[in-house]
Protein backbone atom coordinates (compact mmCIF):
# COMPACT_ATOMS: atom_id res chain seq x y z
CA UNK A 1 0.00 0.00 0.00
CA UNK A 2 2.51 1.94 0.08
CA UNK A 3 4.86 1.71 -2.64
CA UNK A 4 3.56 5.47 -3.82
CA UNK A 5 5.79 7.52 -1.37
CA UNK A 6 4.67 11.10 -2.64
CA UNK A 7 1.20 10.86 -1.43
CA UNK A 8 2.43 9.69 1.95
CA UNK A 9 4.97 12.61 2.06
CA UNK A 10 1.95 15.08 1.45
CA UNK A 11 -0.49 13.86 3.63
CA UNK A 12 2.48 14.72 6.07
CA UNK A 13 2.86 17.85 4.53
CA UNK A 14 -1.19 18.70 4.34
CA UNK A 15 -0.36 17.31 8.36
CA UNK A 16 2.07 20.47 9.39
CA UNK A 17 -0.09 22.90 7.11
CA UNK A 18 -3.01 22.11 9.61
CA UNK A 19 -0.99 22.21 12.51
CA UNK A 20 0.46 25.83 11.56
CA UNK A 21 -2.45 26.86 10.67
CA UNK A 22 -4.11 26.54 13.91
CA UNK A 23 -1.21 28.07 15.54
CA UNK A 24 -2.10 31.31 13.46
CA UNK A 25 -6.08 30.70 13.57
CA UNK A 26 -6.10 30.75 17.46
CA UNK A 27 -3.10 32.89 18.26
CA UNK A 28 -4.90 35.82 19.20
CA UNK A 29 -8.10 34.34 20.34
CA UNK A 30 -8.42 35.04 24.35
CA UNK A 31 -9.23 32.20 25.91
CA UNK A 32 -8.45 29.94 22.91
CA UNK A 33 -5.23 31.58 22.46
CA UNK A 34 -2.90 28.60 21.98
CA UNK A 35 0.37 30.79 23.01
CA UNK A 36 -0.92 31.46 26.04
CA UNK A 37 0.94 30.57 29.51
CA UNK A 38 -1.86 32.30 31.71
CA UNK A 39 -4.86 31.36 34.09
CA UNK A 40 -8.01 30.36 31.87
CA UNK A 41 -11.41 31.83 31.90
CA UNK A 42 -13.50 29.52 30.24
CA UNK A 43 -15.71 27.81 32.53
CA UNK A 44 -15.06 24.02 32.09
CA UNK A 45 -11.30 25.00 31.40
CA UNK A 46 -11.02 26.80 34.73
CA UNK A 47 -12.20 23.68 36.14
CA UNK A 48 -10.42 20.93 34.96
CA UNK A 49 -7.25 23.29 36.01
CA UNK A 50 -8.37 23.70 39.19
CA UNK A 51 -8.47 19.77 39.90
CA UNK A 52 -5.44 18.93 38.10
CA UNK A 53 -3.65 21.62 40.62
CA UNK A 54 -5.24 19.95 43.77
CA UNK A 55 -4.03 16.72 42.35
CA UNK A 56 -0.41 17.34 42.45
CA UNK A 57 -0.60 19.68 45.30
CA UNK A 58 -1.26 18.08 49.04
CA UNK A 59 -5.02 17.39 48.28
CA UNK A 60 -4.63 14.57 45.82
CA UNK A 61 -6.49 12.07 43.75
CA UNK A 62 -9.04 11.48 46.58
CA UNK A 63 -9.56 15.80 46.89
CA UNK A 64 -9.52 16.39 42.98
CA UNK A 65 -11.96 13.07 41.92
CA UNK A 66 -13.58 12.35 45.43
CA UNK A 67 -16.91 14.05 44.45
CA UNK A 68 -17.35 12.42 41.14
CA UNK A 69 -18.62 15.14 38.76
CA UNK A 70 -15.57 14.81 36.61
CA UNK A 71 -13.74 11.90 34.96
CA UNK A 72 -9.99 12.19 35.49
CA UNK A 73 -9.07 11.32 32.11
CA UNK A 74 -8.13 15.25 31.35
CA UNK A 75 -6.96 16.49 34.69
CA UNK A 76 -4.42 13.51 34.71
CA UNK A 77 -3.20 15.05 31.55
CA UNK A 78 -3.16 18.35 32.78
CA UNK A 79 -1.29 17.33 35.86
CA UNK A 80 1.57 15.98 33.89
CA UNK A 81 2.36 19.12 32.73
CA UNK A 82 1.90 21.28 35.73
CA UNK A 83 4.16 18.97 37.70
CA UNK A 84 6.97 18.96 34.90
CA UNK A 85 6.98 22.76 33.39
CA UNK A 86 7.44 26.11 34.78
CA UNK A 87 4.53 27.41 32.01
CA UNK A 88 2.25 23.94 31.64
CA UNK A 89 -0.40 25.63 30.18
CA UNK A 90 1.70 26.76 27.27
CA UNK A 91 2.86 23.47 26.82
CA UNK A 92 -0.43 21.72 27.29
CA UNK A 93 -1.94 24.07 24.64
CA UNK A 94 1.23 23.01 22.69
CA UNK A 95 0.38 19.64 22.52
CA UNK A 96 -3.21 19.42 22.30
CA UNK A 97 -2.60 21.48 19.00
CA UNK A 98 -0.02 18.68 17.58
CA UNK A 99 -2.45 16.18 18.46
CA UNK A 100 -4.83 17.06 16.36
CA UNK A 101 -3.49 17.84 13.69
CA UNK A 102 -2.72 13.99 13.44
CA UNK A 103 -6.73 13.95 12.52
CA UNK A 104 -5.02 14.23 8.96
CA UNK A 105 -2.71 11.20 8.75
CA UNK A 106 -5.40 8.88 10.57
CA UNK A 107 -8.16 10.07 8.00
CA UNK A 108 -5.63 9.26 5.56
CA UNK A 109 -4.57 5.78 6.79
CA UNK A 110 -8.57 5.37 6.96
CA UNK A 111 -9.07 6.44 3.62
CA UNK A 112 -6.45 4.54 2.25
CA UNK A 113 -8.42 1.24 3.71
CA UNK A 114 -11.35 2.05 2.48
CA UNK A 115 -10.48 3.48 -1.10
CA UNK A 116 -7.12 1.18 -1.44
CA UNK A 117 -5.76 4.29 -3.36
CA UNK A 118 -3.67 6.41 -2.17
CA UNK A 119 -4.16 9.15 -3.82
CA UNK A 120 -7.97 9.64 -3.30
CA UNK A 121 -7.09 9.02 0.60
CA UNK A 122 -5.30 12.07 -0.18
CA UNK A 123 -7.63 13.74 -1.73
CA UNK A 124 -10.25 12.90 1.11
CA UNK A 125 -7.85 14.02 3.57
CA UNK A 126 -8.00 17.63 2.52
CA UNK A 127 -11.76 17.46 3.33
CA UNK A 128 -10.43 16.84 7.34
CA UNK A 129 -8.04 19.18 7.04
CA UNK A 130 -10.29 22.00 5.91
CA UNK A 131 -13.34 21.13 8.62
CA UNK A 132 -12.80 24.14 10.38
CA UNK A 133 -14.74 22.79 13.94
CA UNK A 134 -13.08 20.20 14.36
CA UNK A 135 -10.01 22.29 15.69
CA UNK A 136 -11.89 24.97 17.65
CA UNK A 137 -11.25 23.53 20.83
CA UNK A 138 -8.08 21.90 20.31
CA UNK A 139 -6.60 24.70 22.46
CA UNK A 140 -9.19 25.43 24.69
CA UNK A 141 -7.70 23.44 28.47
CA UNK A 142 -11.06 20.68 27.86
CA UNK A 143 -11.47 17.42 27.26
CA UNK A 144 -12.89 17.50 23.97
CA UNK A 145 -9.16 18.91 22.66
CA UNK A 146 -8.02 15.22 23.32
CA UNK A 147 -10.96 13.52 22.60
CA UNK A 148 -10.84 14.24 18.84
CA UNK A 149 -7.35 13.08 18.29
CA UNK A 150 -8.63 9.27 20.14
CA UNK A 151 -12.06 9.37 17.57
CA UNK A 152 -9.81 9.49 14.98
CA UNK A 153 -7.47 6.56 15.99
CA UNK A 154 -10.51 4.69 17.45
CA UNK A 155 -12.33 5.16 13.84
CA UNK A 156 -9.23 4.14 11.58
CA UNK A 157 -9.45 1.06 14.17
CA UNK A 158 -12.71 0.74 13.48
CA UNK A 159 -12.44 0.46 9.68
CA UNK A 160 -9.22 -1.71 9.64
CA UNK A 161 -10.95 -3.97 12.10
CA UNK A 162 -14.24 -4.64 10.32
CA UNK A 163 -12.89 -4.63 6.42
CA UNK A 164 -9.43 -6.49 7.10
CA UNK A 165 -10.80 -8.88 10.06
CA UNK A 166 -7.64 -7.15 11.65
CA UNK A 167 -7.80 -8.78 15.46
CA UNK A 168 -7.81 -4.93 16.84
CA UNK A 169 -11.08 -5.03 19.57
CA UNK A 170 -8.80 -4.83 22.56
CA UNK A 171 -6.85 -1.63 20.97
CA UNK A 172 -9.84 -0.10 20.25
CA UNK A 173 -11.86 -0.84 22.90
CA UNK A 174 -8.71 0.17 24.91
CA UNK A 175 -8.72 3.66 23.16
CA UNK A 176 -12.85 3.63 24.08
CA UNK A 177 -12.11 3.23 27.23
CA UNK A 178 -9.70 6.23 27.49
CA UNK A 179 -12.13 8.34 25.86
CA UNK A 180 -14.38 7.70 28.61
CA UNK A 181 -12.16 9.00 31.32
CA UNK A 182 -12.13 12.17 29.04
CA UNK A 183 -15.59 12.57 28.72
CA UNK A 184 -18.51 9.97 29.96
CA UNK A 185 -21.26 10.54 27.05
CA UNK A 186 -18.42 9.23 25.02
CA UNK A 187 -19.22 5.99 26.55
CA UNK A 188 -22.21 6.35 23.84
CA UNK A 189 -20.40 5.48 20.94
CA UNK A 190 -20.18 1.83 21.41
CA UNK A 191 -23.87 1.84 20.13
CA UNK A 192 -22.50 2.83 16.80
CA UNK A 193 -19.84 0.43 17.47
CA UNK A 194 -22.23 -2.07 17.90
CA UNK A 195 -24.65 -1.37 15.08
CA UNK A 196 -21.85 -1.47 11.95
CA UNK A 197 -20.77 -4.75 14.23
CA UNK A 198 -24.32 -6.14 13.71
CA UNK A 199 -24.75 -5.39 10.48
CA UNK A 200 -21.37 -6.80 9.11
CA UNK A 201 -22.59 -10.04 10.78
CA UNK A 202 -26.09 -10.06 9.30
CA UNK A 203 -24.57 -9.73 5.99
CA UNK A 204 -22.30 -12.73 5.84
CA UNK A 205 -19.47 -10.78 7.17
CA UNK A 206 -16.51 -12.13 9.85
CA UNK A 207 -17.35 -9.35 12.22
CA UNK A 208 -17.33 -10.33 16.00
CA UNK A 209 -19.96 -10.69 18.41
CA UNK A 210 -20.45 -7.32 20.45
CA UNK A 211 -20.47 -9.13 23.92
CA UNK A 212 -16.14 -9.73 23.75
CA UNK A 213 -15.55 -5.78 22.70
CA UNK A 214 -17.96 -4.59 25.69
CA UNK A 215 -17.03 -6.75 28.40
CA UNK A 216 -13.38 -5.18 27.47
CA UNK A 217 -14.87 -1.89 28.26
CA UNK A 218 -16.71 -2.66 31.42
CA UNK A 219 -13.05 -3.84 32.88
CA UNK A 220 -11.33 -1.16 31.73
CA UNK A 221 -13.95 1.16 33.75
CA UNK A 222 -14.66 -0.71 36.59
CA UNK A 223 -11.51 0.57 38.98
CA UNK A 224 -12.95 4.02 38.50
CA UNK A 225 -17.02 2.73 39.18
CA UNK A 226 -15.43 0.88 42.21
CA UNK A 227 -13.58 3.72 43.59
CA UNK A 228 -15.47 6.67 42.87
CA UNK A 229 -18.88 4.47 44.37
CA UNK A 230 -16.77 3.32 47.38
CA UNK A 231 -16.06 7.10 48.05
CA UNK A 232 -19.45 7.82 47.51
CA UNK A 233 -21.04 5.28 49.73
CA UNK A 234 -23.31 4.87 46.65
CA UNK A 235 -23.63 3.34 42.90
CA UNK A 236 -22.00 5.65 40.88
CA UNK A 237 -21.96 4.32 37.06
CA UNK A 238 -19.28 6.80 35.51
CA UNK A 239 -20.15 10.81 37.32
CA UNK A 240 -22.44 12.21 39.68
CA UNK A 241 -23.69 14.43 36.81
CA UNK A 242 -26.36 12.87 35.02
CA UNK A 243 -28.99 14.33 37.28
CA UNK A 244 -28.07 17.84 36.90
CA UNK A 245 -27.68 17.48 32.79
CA UNK A 246 -31.55 16.07 32.66
CA UNK A 247 -32.82 19.01 35.28
CA UNK A 248 -30.79 22.11 33.37
CA UNK A 249 -32.21 19.92 29.90
CA UNK A 250 -35.63 20.79 31.22
CA UNK A 251 -35.60 24.44 30.55
CA UNK A 252 -37.09 25.34 34.00
CA UNK A 253 -33.74 27.38 34.63
CA UNK A 254 -31.28 29.64 33.59
CA UNK A 255 -28.41 28.17 32.52
CA UNK A 256 -25.48 29.72 30.10
CA UNK A 257 -24.90 27.50 26.99
CA UNK A 258 -20.58 27.70 27.24
CA UNK A 259 -20.98 26.07 23.76
CA UNK A 260 -19.56 28.43 21.92
CA UNK A 261 -18.53 30.43 25.17
CA UNK A 262 -21.35 33.17 24.13
CA UNK A 263 -24.21 35.27 25.83
CA UNK A 264 -27.89 33.78 27.32
CA UNK A 265 -29.14 36.40 24.68
CA UNK A 266 -26.87 34.35 22.08
CA UNK A 267 -28.44 30.99 22.77
CA UNK A 268 -30.52 30.22 19.84
CA UNK A 269 -33.32 27.84 19.60
CA UNK A 270 -33.29 26.61 23.09
CA UNK A 271 -33.38 30.07 24.99
CA UNK A 272 -36.26 31.16 22.59
CA UNK A 273 -37.85 28.11 22.47
CA UNK A 274 -37.91 27.99 26.38
CA UNK A 275 -39.23 31.33 26.68
CA UNK A 276 -42.49 30.72 24.03
CA UNK A 277 -43.18 27.70 26.16
CA UNK A 278 -42.81 29.28 29.32
CA UNK A 279 -40.80 27.12 30.82
CA UNK A 280 -38.87 28.92 33.37
CA UNK A 281 -40.02 28.15 36.41
CA UNK A 282 -38.28 30.47 39.75
CA UNK A 283 -40.53 27.98 42.24
CA UNK A 284 -38.85 24.88 40.97
CA UNK A 285 -35.89 26.64 41.12
CA UNK A 286 -35.85 27.84 44.53
CA UNK A 287 -37.28 24.55 45.59
CA UNK A 288 -34.18 22.44 44.12
CA UNK A 289 -31.41 25.52 45.46
CA UNK A 290 -33.04 25.04 48.86
CA UNK A 291 -32.75 21.06 49.06
CA UNK A 292 -29.45 20.46 47.58
CA UNK A 293 -27.66 22.92 50.48
CA UNK A 294 -25.29 20.83 52.19
CA UNK A 295 -26.53 17.41 50.07
CA UNK A 296 -23.72 14.99 49.47
CA UNK A 297 -22.74 14.91 45.04
CA UNK A 298 -24.73 12.00 44.70
CA UNK A 299 -27.59 13.24 47.04
CA UNK A 300 -27.38 16.55 44.95
CA UNK A 301 -27.42 14.12 41.47
CA UNK A 302 -30.55 12.06 42.96
CA UNK A 303 -32.58 16.01 43.65
CA UNK A 304 -31.59 17.04 40.00
CA UNK A 305 -32.81 14.03 38.55
CA UNK A 306 -36.06 13.52 40.56
CA UNK A 307 -36.57 17.62 39.74
CA UNK A 308 -35.85 16.88 36.12
CA UNK A 309 -38.20 13.78 35.78
CA UNK A 310 -41.23 15.31 37.29
CA UNK A 311 -40.82 18.04 34.47
CA UNK A 312 -40.77 15.81 31.95
CA UNK A 313 -44.09 13.87 33.42
CA UNK A 314 -45.64 17.33 33.99
CA UNK A 315 -45.51 18.77 30.69
CA UNK A 316 -44.11 16.11 28.25
CA UNK A 317 -45.94 18.36 25.21
CA UNK A 318 -43.47 21.03 25.92
CA UNK A 319 -40.80 18.51 26.35
CA UNK A 320 -41.20 16.99 23.21
CA UNK A 321 -41.12 20.74 21.98
CA UNK A 322 -38.39 22.26 23.65
CA UNK A 323 -36.16 18.56 23.08
CA UNK A 324 -36.85 19.42 19.25
CA UNK A 325 -35.45 22.93 19.33
CA UNK A 326 -32.43 21.54 21.35
CA UNK A 327 -31.72 19.29 18.83
CA UNK A 328 -31.85 21.76 16.04
CA UNK A 329 -29.70 23.85 18.17
CA UNK A 330 -26.90 20.92 18.23
CA UNK A 331 -26.41 20.69 14.35
CA UNK A 332 -26.34 24.51 14.11
CA UNK A 333 -29.81 25.18 13.00
CA UNK A 334 -29.77 28.73 15.97
CA UNK A 335 -27.62 30.22 12.83
CA UNK A 336 -26.26 32.62 15.67
CA UNK A 337 -23.46 32.79 13.98
CA UNK A 338 -20.96 31.46 10.58
CA UNK A 339 -20.16 28.38 12.42
CA UNK A 340 -23.76 27.49 13.15
CA UNK A 341 -24.68 27.52 9.57
CA UNK A 342 -21.53 25.62 8.78
CA UNK A 343 -22.74 23.18 11.40
CA UNK A 344 -26.01 23.05 9.90
CA UNK A 345 -25.03 22.65 5.98
CA UNK A 346 -22.37 19.43 6.63
CA UNK A 347 -25.41 18.17 9.12
CA UNK A 348 -28.02 18.20 5.73
CA UNK A 349 -24.83 17.32 2.99
CA UNK A 350 -24.02 14.34 4.88
CA UNK A 351 -27.39 12.97 5.54
CA UNK A 352 -28.58 13.38 1.62
CA UNK A 353 -25.08 12.04 0.90
CA UNK A 354 -25.45 8.95 3.23
CA UNK A 355 -28.82 8.33 1.79
CA UNK A 356 -27.20 8.65 -2.07
CA UNK A 357 -24.79 6.15 -0.96
CA UNK A 358 -27.22 3.54 0.76
CA UNK A 359 -29.31 3.61 -2.66
CA UNK A 360 -26.43 3.05 -4.72
CA UNK A 361 -25.08 0.04 -2.61
CA UNK A 362 -22.21 1.86 -1.55
CA UNK A 363 -20.21 1.75 2.10
CA UNK A 364 -23.69 0.83 3.68
CA UNK A 365 -22.09 0.07 6.68
CA UNK A 366 -20.30 3.40 7.20
CA UNK A 367 -24.06 4.59 6.41
CA UNK A 368 -25.40 2.77 9.28
CA UNK A 369 -22.75 3.83 11.88
CA UNK A 370 -22.59 7.19 10.42
CA UNK A 371 -26.78 7.34 11.43
CA UNK A 372 -26.90 5.94 14.75
CA UNK A 373 -24.02 8.66 15.25
CA UNK A 374 -26.51 10.75 14.60
CA UNK A 375 -29.54 9.54 16.44
CA UNK A 376 -27.43 9.51 19.50
CA UNK A 377 -26.38 13.16 19.54
CA UNK A 378 -30.05 13.97 18.92
CA UNK A 379 -31.12 11.86 21.62
CA UNK A 380 -28.78 12.96 23.66
CA UNK A 381 -29.69 16.57 23.29
CA UNK A 382 -33.40 16.09 23.49
CA UNK A 383 -33.03 14.73 26.98
CA UNK A 384 -30.04 16.74 28.48
CA UNK A 385 -28.49 19.89 28.48
CA UNK A 386 -27.17 20.37 24.45
CA UNK A 387 -24.09 20.49 23.62
CA UNK A 388 -22.50 21.04 20.22
CA UNK A 389 -18.98 20.39 21.64
CA UNK A 390 -20.02 16.50 22.21
CA UNK A 391 -21.90 17.18 18.75
CA UNK A 392 -18.34 18.37 17.25
CA UNK A 393 -16.65 15.18 18.93
CA UNK A 394 -18.65 12.42 17.92
CA UNK A 395 -20.92 13.48 14.96
CA UNK A 396 -18.84 15.29 12.74
CA UNK A 397 -16.07 12.92 12.12
CA UNK A 398 -18.44 10.69 10.57
CA UNK A 399 -20.05 12.96 8.52
CA UNK A 400 -17.49 14.63 6.80
CA UNK A 401 -16.43 10.92 6.25
CA UNK A 402 -19.70 10.38 4.45
CA UNK A 403 -19.24 13.61 1.99
CA UNK A 404 -15.80 12.58 1.23
CA UNK A 405 -17.29 8.75 0.48
CA UNK A 406 -19.82 10.12 -1.63
CA UNK A 407 -17.29 13.00 -3.31
CA UNK A 408 -14.90 10.20 -4.57
CA UNK A 409 -17.12 7.56 -5.67
CA UNK A 410 -18.51 10.73 -8.03
CA UNK A 411 -15.13 11.22 -9.29
CA UNK A 412 -14.56 7.90 -10.06
CA UNK A 413 -18.00 6.49 -10.84
CA UNK A 414 -18.19 4.02 -8.65
CA UNK A 415 -20.45 1.42 -7.93
CA UNK A 416 -21.35 -1.18 -5.40
CA UNK A 417 -20.12 -4.15 -7.67
CA UNK A 418 -17.39 -6.44 -6.26
CA UNK A 419 -16.87 -4.04 -3.37
CA UNK A 420 -16.99 -6.28 0.07
CA UNK A 421 -18.35 -3.15 2.43
CA UNK A 422 -21.72 -3.44 -0.27
CA UNK A 423 -24.84 -5.44 0.51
Amino acid sequence: MWRNHRFVILALVLTAAVFWGQMLLFDRALDNQVLNRHAPVFPDAVRNVDRAETLVGEGGFSAAFGDGRRMPGYPVFLSWFIAAFSHPLLVARFVQVFLASLIVPFAFLTLCILFKSQGWALFGSVFFACWVPFYFFTPILSAESLSIFFYALFFYQMVRSQLTQSRMHLLMMLVLAVMVYLMPNLALLFIPFAAVTEYQRGGGGKGVTIMGPLAIVIVLLLPWTIWVSVKNRAWVPLTTTTGYELYFGTGVASKVDTTAGVSPSQRGLPSASAETLGLPDAGLVSAVARDTVGASPVQKDRIFRHAGLSVWMNRPGKMISYGAAKVLHTYGFSFRHARDSLIAALTVVSLLVSVLLWTRGLHREWCVYFWVVAAVVALRSFLLVPSQRFKTVVFDYPAVLIVVLGAVELLRGGSAAGKPESR
